[in-house]
């Protein structure tokens, strides 16, 4: 009996070698697809003329043929198809990225939100966003795979069971199974509710592993309206027992301090956040503060001051995790001196060991990079790279 090969029939086998070979080469020929995959002329002729119908790929001329006959035409992933979109509901902005079936990330936009909002509002709001900017772009969302969204505040299993939490993250937590349950319900498909910001340490991590640089090994910190980060060690974003590793925010400054919404005490968040350090200067809100960063001598003090605590808190970072990449980002990290201050501090107090070969870097301003993290999340997801945990939901 002919084999599959032999015969041109189309598998699920051959559509996995010839997706593959399009994601690996970029946009190819049938004969270059052919001996990718080893397969046989009839069964890659037939294999691709499926997908071309099931709108997965899609047929492009060559832009650089030069010769007199007829032009090659080359077969290349769909830009028009979504199979996972990623979701960032910011505290002061909503972002949204899709990616094809390769990973690659075909559209994403972002804009500025209510920051007072709520966080079920804010996901109608980037669902809306979401519809208007795919169907302009023409990019289809029928065949979406997965959706992962990435908020802000830590995210523990069961809130309501545990005394040492207080009632706003019992709040978030029922607030985060809503916004799953509302983009499940429209978009039909698997909803993942994770943490912004290690979901844009994963992006920070694969922006520097597509410029040819090998990081597996990076810390990203993101100082704003609260305080928070993402761990990725070994080339894989950490997520913890509870679903909460990289909540630098919540690293005690003072254990004699203020108590903390999260049920700890002196967070840093206390002392390091934008409001906090507002209130300390004595600012009006982030402009005020950042034209008087330079100029007031209380203003001043209270930037150095977050970034002395914020420098101790890293330094404990770094001896614990060793990262080589220390990416910091946010609007307080913007300010003048902060991140230099907090890398002096750092430095200083971590054993020697620990910042040897450390490179501290300001993160991209890109507001879309929690978005493409948690896309890419949600691919590596389906690719079975990493497991999805929807604790939330």
């Amino acid at each position: 009996m002919a084999n599959d090969r032999e015969a041109g029939e189309v598998t699920g086998a051959t559509v996995g070698s010839v997706m593959r070979a399009l994601s690996t080469r970029g946009p190819s020929t049938r004969a270059d697809i052919t001996a990718d995959t080893g397969l046989s002329r009839p069964t890659v002729s037939r294999t691709v003329a499926m997908l071309l119908s099931d709108g997965a790929i899609e047929e492009v001329k060559d832009a650089d043929y030069a010769g007199r006959g007829r032009p090659a035409h080359l077969v290349r992933l769909s830009s028009r198809r979504a199979d996972t979109l990623g979701i960032e509901l910011g505290r002061g902005h909503v972002a949204f990225a899709v990616t094809d079936v390769s990973g690659r990330v075909v559209l994403s936009a972002s804009r500025d939100t209510n920051a007072v909002s709520s966080l079920i509002d804010r996901a109608r709001e980037a669902l809306a966003f979401v519809v208007a900017q795919t169907a302009h772009a023409h990019v289809e969302l029928g065949k979406l795979r997965n959706v992962v969204v990435g908020t802000p505040g830590p995210r523990y299993r069961h809130p309501d069971a545990h005394p040492a939490i207080d009632v706003s993250l019992a709040r978030l937590a029922r607030e985060r199974a809503l916004v799953a349950d509302l983009i499940m319900r429209q978009l039909g498909v698997p909803v993942s509710v994770g943490n912004n910001t290690r979901y844009t340490a994963l992006a920070e991590t694969n922006r520097r592993r597509t410029a040819g640089l090998s990081v597996d090994d990076l810390i990203y910190l993101r100082v704003d309206e609260g305080i928070g980060g993402g761990i990725v060690t070994g080339g894989e974003l950490q997520a913890g027992a509870w679903d909460a590793a990289g909540e630098m925010g919540h690293v005690s400054v003072d254990v004699n301090g203020a108590p903390c919404f999260c049920g700890g005490r002196g967070c840093l968040e206390l002392v390091a956040s934008l409001p906090a350090v507002i209130r300390a200067a004595g600012a009006s809100d982030l402009d005020d503060l950042r034209e008087r960063a330079t100029t007031d001598p209380v203003a001043a003090a209270a930037i150095a001051g977050a970034a002395t605590a914020t420098g101790g808190v890293i330094a404990g970072v770094l001896a614990v995790v060793n990262p080589s990449v220390l990416v910091i980002g946010g609007s307080v990290a913007s300010l003048p001196g902060f991140i230099d201050r907090v890398e002096a501090v750092a430095r200083a107090t971590a054993p020697s060991w620990a910042t040897l070969d450390l490179v501290v870097e300001a993160a991209a301003t890109d507001h879309v990079l929690g978005a493409i993290g948690a896309a890419a999340a949600g691919h590596a997801a389906l690719e079975g790279a990493i497991p999805l945990v929807n604790r939330d939901a």
